[in-house]
C-alpha cells in the first residue's frame, strides 16, 4: 500500500490477488490529484495491450484504486475499454464497432455487429460484458437450442417404441422440428450402392408414429432414379424416359425393348405389375410351333409393318383397333416358328424404322422398301 506524504519509488508489495506491485517512478499531478506513481504488476503488466501503463495517485492510494486488474477497485480508461470490448466481441462472434455517443465512465454505450446474422446493435457497457449472447438472433437461437431434445435422446426414445430397425439414427436439421433419418437397411441396399440417396427427412411427430418414407416403408415416394433402378432390378429393359416425367406411378412411361418385338413405351405401373411386352402377351408366340410372318402396308404406302403370330385374324383385328391409321395386308407366310421369329428380326433390323410410338406394334413399323417383298416371295 502506498502511504501519503512518503516517497514510494522503489517500494513493492503483494496484493490480495497474489501479484507483486513495484513502484518504479512518479510524476507530479494536479493540485487536486497530487503525486502519481507509475507501477508494474507481476501479472497485469504481461498484457501490454490492455495494461500499457499502470498508475496510482495519492488520493486513490487508500483504496488501492489503480488501472490494474489486481486492484480492489479498477478504473479502466477509454483505451482499455476498447481493448476489452474488442476481445469480448471476438469471444461472442461479434464485431466491435465503437462507442456511438462517446466514452464516459458512467453511461458508455457499445455498438457492435453480429458476424453470423448481421445487423448493428447498441447496449450499455456493463450489460455488454454480462450477457453471454448480445446478438438477439444468437440469444434466441441458443435459448431454443437449450430446450431442444438431443439427437441421442430422441433416437433412444423412438427406438424404444419398436417402430424402427435397430441402428436407425435420427439427426435434427438445424433448430427445426425436422430430422434426418438414417436407415441401416436403406443405406446398404442396391439403390444406395448405385449412388442413390438413402437419407430421409421427416417431422418429429411423424417419426414418433413410425411414419418415415424410406425405401423400407410402404409409404415411400419413389424418385425418378429409384424407379429406373427398380425397373432394372426387375429384369426389365430400360432405354429412356418418355418426357415429360411427372413423378406419377401410373402416368410416367419409359421406352423398353423386347428381343422379339423391339422397342415400345410402357408405363412404370404396367412394367412393375408384371405386364410384359404387348406383342408377346397378345400372340403368345411359341417358336416351337408353326406360325405366320406377315407384312402390312399403310394406306399411303409409305410404311410397312412386319410381325409374327399364330392367329392372323385375331392379331389383325387387334391392330385395326389400336393402329391410328388404315392399312392393308400385303403378304403372309407360314413357316416354322423359330424361322418366322428369325426372319422378322432380320427384316426389322435391316430397314429404316418409322420411329412410331404410343400404340400396339408401333415399333414394328418401318419405311417402305421394295426389297421387302422379296422376303415373302
Amino acid at each position: 500500500m502506498i502511504k501519503e506524504g512518503v516517497d514510494q519509488v522503489g517500494k513493492s508489495w503483494v496484493t490480495e490477488s497474489g501479484s507483486t506491485i513495484f513502484v518504479y517512478d512518479s510524476i507530479s499531478g494536479s493540485k487536486h490529484v497530487g503525486k502519481i506513481y507509475k507501477l508494474a504488476c507481476s501479472i497485469c503488466s504481461k498484457d501490454s495491450e490492455l495494461f500499457p501503463e499502470i498508475l496510482i495517485h495519492r488520493t486513490g492510494a487508500r483504496d488501492s484504486v489503480t488501472s490494474c486488474a489486481c486492484s480492489k477497485k479498477i478504473i479502466y480508461n477509454e483505451h482499455q475499454q476498447i481493448v476489452r470490448c474488442s476481445r469480448k466481441a471476438l469471444d461472442l462472434g461479434l464485431e466491435f464497432i465503437g462507442f456511438p455517443i462517446g466514452f464516459s465512465r458512467s453511461s458508455t454505450k457499445v455498438a457492435y455487429r453480429c458476424i453470423e446474422h448481421g445487423g448493428e446493435h447498441v447496449t450499455g457497457l456493463s450489460t455488454f460484458f454480462i450477457r453471454k449472447n448480445c446478438c438477439p438472433a444468437t440469444f434466441m437461437e441458443s435459448t431454443l437450442r437449450a430446450k431442444l431434445e438431443s439427437n441421442e435422446s430422441f433416437t433412444a426414445k423412438i427406438l424404444s417404441k419398436g417402430r424402427f430397425t435397430s441402428g436407425t439414427e435420427f439427426r435434427r436439421i438445424g433448430l427445426t422440428s425436422y430430422w434426418e433419418v438414417h436407415c441401416p437397411k436403406c443405406k446398404n441396399d442396391e439403390y444406395a450402392k448405385s449412388g442413390i440417396g438413402s437419407v430421409w427427412v421427416a417431422i418429429g411427430s411423424s417419426i414418433s408414429l413410425g411414419r418415415v418414407q424410406c425405401r423400407c416403408s410402404e409409404r415411400h415416394c419413389w424418385t425418378k432414379d429409384e424407379y429406373k433402378k427398380r425397373i432394372e432390378l426387375a429384369g426389365i429393359s430400360f432405354i429412356e424416359w418418355v418426357e415429360p416425367y411427372v413423378g406419377n406411378f401410373h402416368e410416367d412411361r419409359f421406352i423398353s425393348r423386347c428381343e422379339e418385338h423391339g422397342e415400345r413405351d410402357v408405363s412404370v405401373a404396367g412394367a412393375l405389375n408384371g405386364r410384359g411386352c404387348p406383342g408377346c402377351a397378345e400372340t403368345g408366340f411359341d417358336q416351337c410351333k408353326d406360325g405366320y410372318i406377315y407384312c402390312l402396308k399403310s394406306e399411303d404406302g409409305a410404311l410397312v409393318k412386319i410381325g409374327i403370330t399364330h392367329d392372323t385374324n385375331d392379331r389383325f383385328q387387334r391392330l385395326r383397333r389400336y393402329t391410328p391409321f388404315e392399312f392393308t395386308v400385303e403378304a403372309i407366310r407360314i413357316m416354322k416358328g423359330y424361322e418366322a421369329a428369325k426372319l422378322e428380326k432380320e427384316i426389322l433390323s435391316g430397314f429404316m424404322s418409322a420411329e412410331l410410338r404410343g400404340f400396339d406394334g408401333a415399333t414394328e413399323w418401318i419405311r417402305y422398301d421394295e426389297r421387302i417383298s422379296s422376303y415373302f416371295a
